[in-house]
């Protein structure tokens, strides 16, 4: 069994346990977090932004994220879940959810 790691969104306190390669709107998916997507996950309406509160163990930016982001908010740690991936193992990993 691949090892896992802990994501937990926020503010909800929602767990559940991901593997790499997943990106984070599947793990909000399975874990039953609603995280709009209108563009069903192909990285172009940014709706699924989401802050990663430690960036370590997940893919670089996208270009579509570079072109989507603000610099503003690449520096604040947002992200699109559809585009951010887990690549490696970490205890824990913290997603807040904007407001609705």
């Amino acid at each position: 069994m691949s090892p896992s790691t802990k994501v937990l969104f926020e503010p909800i306190g929602k767990k559940i346990d991901a593997s790499a390669n997943e990106t984070i709107l599947e793990i909000a998916t399975r874990a039953g977090v609603g995280i709009r997507s209108e563009c069903g996950g192909i990285q172009t309406c940014g709706k699924c932004r989401i802050v990663v509160k430690n960036g370590r163990g997940l893919t670089s930016l996208t270009e579509k994220e570079r072109q989507i982001l603000s610099k503003e908010d690449i520096e604040v740690g947002q992200r699109l879940a559809c585009a951010t991936r887990l690549v490696g193992d970490l205890d824990r990993l913290t997603i807040m959810l904007p407001p609705r």
